[in-house]
């Protein structure tokens, strides 16, 4: 299996599960699921851009100019698209499996 960090314009691939974490979007003890829709694959290096204000675990960034605030991820008529705010702004970046 191939896997490929879903952080916005990372081009980051492996074929090792032991070199990409596994993040879930809504974090497990804030209520969050283990479907497919709230995970990402992220490689090590932007996991920890990540800004989670709910989360007590894990190795999540403190708010920055860096930092990725997750929203959603999202079906649409072209596939997914991950909903983040970056400085503020909202954004939508489309994911391709």
């Amino acid at each position: 299996m191939r896997f490929h960090c879903e952080y916005p314009f990372c081009d980051y691939k492996t074929n090792k599960r032991s070199k990409i974490d596994y993040h879930h979007i809504i974090p497990k003890e804030a209520g969050g699921s283990d479907d497919s829709s709230n995970r990402l694959w992220l490689c090590p290096n932007h996991h920890r851009n990540i800004f989670i204000n709910e989360s007590s675990a894990g190795i999540h960034a403190t708010p920055g100019d860096k930092t990725l605030k997750l929203i959603g991820k999202f079906y649409s008529t072209s596939g997914y698209v991950l909903a983040y705010q970056e400085s503020g702004i909202s954004k939508l970046f489309p994911l391709h499996y």
